[in-house]
């Protein structure tokens, strides 16, 4: 490691050149390193493998826009093929950006295949692309300045080369007599695809690995998706590759334990992440919960000696051994009420609502004042009336 630490973190692929992979990690630049037959890896700040058939040249990923022409000269060391297909393993402009320096005079342009979504990503880069800038300046150069004052980090747009050959889940191509497997996988991206050539036990792993930690949560960057990464860091290892092409870092190379231990361990990772994070989640949204509907726990009362009703909505209030569903302060003053009177009966049944009881009082004594009235009042009418004396005189004297 470097003896004096820089705040810029680019500067330790300078200091940790000629290191080996496992010594530089993240940080690794080299190559071209032979994974393969006929199939060699590079890597300046972000890696790419070339794969030589009797057609040309498959190339996985493509370097920045800046950086290309340095991995292109590592990879031309070797091979001086045209580029016959390029396979962008995501979006990101360290891996699908720097194709024409890697195409030679006087070739017709490869074919370019990569995820169904990535044509949205590039249209998102140009419209947010000064945003962007000042993000990257902030977490590559330390201080958004940089972006204002350079177009350093301006690099947010749709690359020169667009992809012309896109695929849902899966699609198995063919070149020169080798077939090439590439799946989908979302996970640093949602257009993230990794590559694995079975005849040659080689696995371009695209940013599922990158020899770090995984970038799997970033407050500036858009949403990432650990669980169907760490499925496709899974997957990639059921494949028991025999060399392994990292999105950084460098290759790992004629070790399949280590390269599966590498990829499992890094899943293993991203679960349990995950799952800390489902935990703190639940015990923070607990306490406060706690601290918000605390009417429910025994001694939370105010001044007055009364349970405060909760101020935020609640799913399941229990009380006296039974659930219900409330919705709204005045339900729930209802239920906390009724929940009292619960508690407070021996036998536990469920009193009469106190508005029904006080109805029932109103109306108890109206309506027998109003019975004993009616017949009074029909007993004075047949006594007073002429009618009716007529008949009773009419009567006696018959």
């Amino acid at each position: 490691m470097p003896d004096q630490p820089s705040d810029n973190p680019t500067d330790l692929f300078k200091s940790l050149r000629g290191r080996s992979p496992e010594e530089a990690k993240f940080f690794w630049s080299g190559g071209p390193v032979e994974v393969g037959e006929r199939t060699w890896f590079q890597s300046v700040f972000s890696g790419c493998t070339g794969f030589e058939t009797e057609e040309g040249v498959v190339l996985v990923d493509s370097g920045l826009a800046q950086l290309g022409p340095k991995l292109a000269a590592l990879l031309r060391q070797k091979t001086p093929a045209p580029i016959h297909t390029a396979v962008f393993t995501h979006g990101h402009v360290d891996h699908a950006f720097g194709l024409e320096a890697f195409l030679v005079p006087g070739q017709k342009l490869p074919r370019i295949i990569a995820h169904r979504a990535m044509p949205a990503r590039f249209a998102r880069y140009e419209r947010t692309r000064r945003h962007n800038a000042a993000l990257n300046a902030r977490q590559f150069g330390g201080a958004v300045q940089e972006a204002e004052t350079s177009d350093k980090f301006d690099n947010f747009k749709r690359p020169a080369l667009m992809p012309d050959t896109l695929y849902d889940d899966e699609l198995t191509i063919r070149v020169g007599g080798v077939a090439f497997d590439i799946r989908h996988g979302r996970g640093e991206t949602d257009d993230h695809s990794y590559v694995f050539c079975r005849e040659r036990g080689v696995l371009c792993s695209g940013d599922f690995f990158i020899w770090s930690v995984p970038n799997a949560g970033n407050p500036q960057k858009v949403q990432r998706y650990p669980w169907d990464w760490a499925d496709a860091l899974r997957a990639m290892a059921a494949l028991a590759p025999r060399a392994l092409c990292p999105g950084h870092g460098g290759p790992v190379v004629g070790d399949a334990p280590l390269i599966r231990r590498m990829l499992v361990e890094t899943a293993d990772y991203l679960d349990a992440a995950q799952a800390g994070a489902a935990r703190r989640g639940r015990a923070r949204g607990g306490a406060a919960r706690r601290r918000r509907i605390g009417a429910h726990r025994p001694g939370a009362n105010d001044r007055r000696g009364r349970r405060p009703a909760p101020r935020v909505p609640f799913r399941r209030l229990r009380a006296g051994g039974r659930a219900a569903e409330h919705h709204g302060p005045i339900r729930r003053r209802r239920a906390l009420r009724a929940a009292r009177r619960r508690r407070d009966r021996p036998d536990g049944a469920q009193p009469v609502p106190l508005r029904r009881r006080l109805c029932a009082r109103r109306t108890a004594v109206p309506v027998s004042v109003a019975v004993v009235g009616i017949f009074a009042l029909q007993a004075a009418l047949l006594h007073l009336s002429p009618l009716a004396g007529r008949g009773r005189i009419a009567k006696r004297s018959g």
